[in-house]
């Protein structure tokens, strides 16, 4: 038995399933295309809650790929440039920041379970496995039956590794379409999706991944390369497989059955390659306090200048077109100062009432997911 859950809709049959289309009841998940790319866009007030079902603690990632020759596993061309290049960017440091980096950090920590057991540690990305299966490898049109029986197959002869906690990542060629018996194809249902099969214990979980570099209802668009577009979709499947790997029995909207990055399907956040030229862009995530779509962890950083009577604090964060937030208070002691003068992003306090030299600590609350910081001063005698 297979359980599946679509990641991004593509485009062209999203207008549908929001109009009450067939594909509304075959599959879930996405949004209009035209919201949710702000940092903090509006989200369903419904939610995401807790159905129960595992979630995985300590994912492992392997990159899957196949062959069609017995003699040489390297296989041959197809592939979005730059998903197996051997430096970076590439798909591994991609899964690898998507689930241990600052895009992962909040949300691992909003969705763990209670307990020590229960906590979603950063990913371990082993790298890049090839199977052997012409038709995998080379078939226009590849059913996800087929895609089971493989994985059962290179479990069963642990070309694969056994465990719920192992997540296998399946890429596939330029030209092949991905089907999914009764429910659609990659070129006209969905842009990706993740799923298990659990006929064996205690199952095996998977992202599909197709290459859909020339599928127009996809991506890429606005900017957004083909590699771009694959990291994307890689980033929404390796979420939604952490949290709900069973598929709407963990982290899911009720009714609707949508996942946490479903919620934000057509939002997405760019991090910079070590190369400083290359962008990785990754699904936006929901949160449920506050609630809204969010990228990469949010820091804050301050800056105290002392003019004479008065300290001047000027406010930064990482995530751009959020607002600078609201300076919440500047004590020192049980002393609270009042802002005599605000600007964007910076925030004056007379030291008119404090000793001559005193410690300061400064809180900064804003928008977003941990988007807080605290900031300490010694303010210097004589100021």
């Amino acid at each position: 038995m297979c359980t599946k859950h679509w990641g991004r809709l593509a485009a062209s049959i999203l207008a549908m399933a929001l109009l009450g289309g067939v594909l509304a009841t075959t599959a879930s998940g996405g949004q209009d295309p035209t919201t949710c790319y702000n940092y903090d866009c509006a989200a369903p007030s419904t939610g995401i809650s807790y159905a129960g079902g595992p979630i995985i603690t300590n994912p492992v990632v392997y990159l899957v790929r196949f062959s069609a020759s017995k003699t040489s596993l390297a296989p041959g061309g197809g592939f979005v440039a730059g998903t197996f290049s051997p430096s970076e960017p590439n798909a591994a440091v991609a899964a690898r920041l998507a689930l241990s980096g600052a895009a992962s950090s909040w949300w691992r920590k909003e969705y763990s379970l209670p307990g020590p057991s229960g906590e979603i540690r950063p990913a371990k990305v082993m790298g890049t496995v090839t199977l052997y299966d012409p038709a995998l490898s080379s078939d226009t049109r590849v059913s996800d039956t087929q895609i089971e029986t493989e994985l059962l197959q290179a479990v069963s002869t642990k070309q694969l590794p056994r465990g719920l906690d192992n997540i296998f990542v399946l890429f596939f060629r330029a030209g092949q379409t991905i089907v999914f018996p009764g429910s659609g194809n990659s070129q006209d249902t969905f842009c990706a999706y993740h799923s298990n099969v659990i006929e064996t214990n205690p199952g095996i979980v998977y992202d599909v991944i197709p290459n859909q570099t020339s599928n127009s209802a996809c991506g890429p668009g606005d900017g957004t390369s083909a590699f771009q577009l694959m990291t994307a979709n890689l980033s929404h499947e390796l979420t939604e497989s952490v949290t709900d790997p069973l598929a709407k029995a963990a982290w899911v909207q009720r009714g609707s059955g949508d996942e946490i990055a479903d919620l934000c399907d057509s939002g997405d956040d760019t991090y910079t390659a070590s190369d400083a030229v290359t962008s990785y862009q990754f699904q936006l995530i929901y949160s449920r306090s506050p609630a809204g779509c969010f990228g990469n962890e949010a820091t804050t950083s301050m800056g105290l200048s002392f003019l004479g009577a008065s300290v001047q604090v000027s406010l930064s964060t990482n995530i751009s077109g959020v607002a600078s937030g609201q300076l919440v208070s500047l004590t020192q002691g049980a002393v609270t100062l009042s802002a005599s003068t605000s600007t964007t992003g910076i925030v004056t306090f007379s030291l008119a009432n404090l000793p001559v030299e005193a410690t300061l600590q400064v809180s900064f609350a804003g928008d977003g997911p941990l988007l807080a910081s605290t900031v300490n001063s010694v303010v210097p005698s004589g100021s």
